[in-house]
């Protein structure tokens, strides 16, 4: 087994991660732990040192001070009321990340939860499966890495079953083909769909003061974005996803109808028809839309949930190589109300930055300095722009990515 990671104690509370488990598994969460701890993330778990009284406290405090909380499920954690009661926690700050390293039943309230399968990791950290997780830590702790150079990047594995690989930021790479897309939006379980006012009401306060954190840089992949109107004649944008689909904006796709697309392939361009899917709406703003021709499509893509956003982080609008604009991220959770051929129209959950819209660009991708899709451009003015979270589209149409 690697070498022991750091122990916690009562005042070793400076830790980024925290690893709940049953007493049955200790040794498969220290080889999580090791291997964590050896991407340079300081971990707690080790609870053999916390003796007597000071037991509830000392794991209690550990818990609070966690960024990010790793619960490990297997037979015998599924039954431990301690474990639950630790993932709970971690589902109330936003900060779980689930594991699962038996093929067992989740618990109900964590079943809604996007969760890493490890049941056949032995603790390789080249390992598809543990890109998976390193990259959702990543994501929630800030790309921080303790006793690691800010400039060192984390090596991208090759992929594997999943078309996932979690990149440094929180970053999911997408494919062509295999399986599931790994995206964390931690408040899906508990028994709701969405935060309580007081969790928003908390994560606006940390996001506001907290400081962006240095992300480990990784090789940049941009999007593939097409012209909704064809050649010559855009009227929006519209992003194009892993399966042969394509996301635009509601309000740009008049009725429901067919609308022509235009993208880039090699030093040419291509044209087909899409048409929306369904009616399924997100916040009655993004459409879902699908080639009217069979066309099967393969435009790589990588996302990357936007509350592991910091404000002052460096962002742009990416509607091609040639159409760009640098902006950066001013609020997290925010409501705008917007005005639109429907009339006014209240938006929420928004992430806003400043001013990046240009006409025409209704639907353009808003990345990360990686390339990595945040959201998608609404609309907006000279200081400040309406984006909406990619993490929801990915929720409402899984079959695009």
């Amino acid at each position: 087994m690697a070498a022991r990671p750091r122990r916690g104690t009562l005042r070793d509370v400076d830790h980024q991660i925290f690893i709940s488990y049953a007493s049955e598994d200790r040794e498969r969460a220290g080889q999580l732990a090791a291997a964590l701890e050896a991407e340079g993330l300081t971990v707690w778990w080790d609870r053999k040192i916390v003796a007597g009284r000071q037991f509830d406290r000392v794991i209690e405090e550990a818990l609070d001070h966690a960024r990010c909380v790793v619960v490990c499920w297997t037979a015998h954690s599924v039954a431990s009321e301690w474990v639950k009661n630790e993932a709970a926690a971690g589902a109330e700050r936003d900060v779980l990340v689930p594991v699962r390293l038996e093929a067992v039943k989740l618990p109900l309230e964590f079943r809604r939860r996007q969760t890493v399968d490890l049941v056949d990791w032995a603790g390789q950290r080249d390992a598809p499966a543990f890109a998976e997780l390193l990259g959702a830590v990543r994501g929630l702790v800030g790309g921080e890495a303790r006793g690691v150079p800010a400039t060192a990047a984390t090596p991208a594995p090759g992929l594997g079953r999943r078309r996932a690989v979690l990149a440094a930021g929180g970053a999911v790479a997408l494919g062509a083909a295999g399986g599931g897309l790994v995206l964390w939006r931690p408040w899906r379980g508990r028994g709701s769909t969405r935060p309580t006012e007081d969790a928003l009401a908390a994560g606006r306060s940390a996001s506001a003061a907290a400081p962006a954190a240095p992300v480990a840089p990784v090789a940049a992949v941009f999007p593939t974005v097409a012209l909704l109107g064809g050649a010559g004649q855009q009227v929006a944008s519209a992003l194009l996803t892993p399966r042969g689909y394509a996301l635009a904006m509601k309000h740009t796709v008049r009725q429901n109808r067919p609308v022509q697309l235009s993208w880039p392939e090699g030093d040419a361009r291509r044209e087909a028809m899409f048409e929306p899917v369904r009616a399924d709406r997100i916040r009655g703003e993004v459409v879902l839309l699908r080639p009217r021709d069979g066309l099967r499509g393969a435009w790589p893509l990588r996302v990357r949930i936007s509350r592991s956003l910091r404000p002052g982080e460096a962002i742009e609008r990416f509607a091609g190589p040639n159409n760009r604009a640098p902006g950066t991220v001013k609020e997290l959770f925010a409501t705008r109300t917007v005005q639109d051929d429907r009339g006014p129209n209240q938006l929420n959950e928004l992430l806003i930055t400043t001013g990046i819209a240009a006409p025409g660009d209704s639907g353009a991708p808003v990345v990360d300095a990686s390339g990595a899709v945040v959201g998608l451009l609404y609309g907006g003015s000279r200081t400040e722009s309406v984006v909406l979270p990619i993490e929801d589209s990915t929720i409402s149409f899984p079959e695009a990515f």
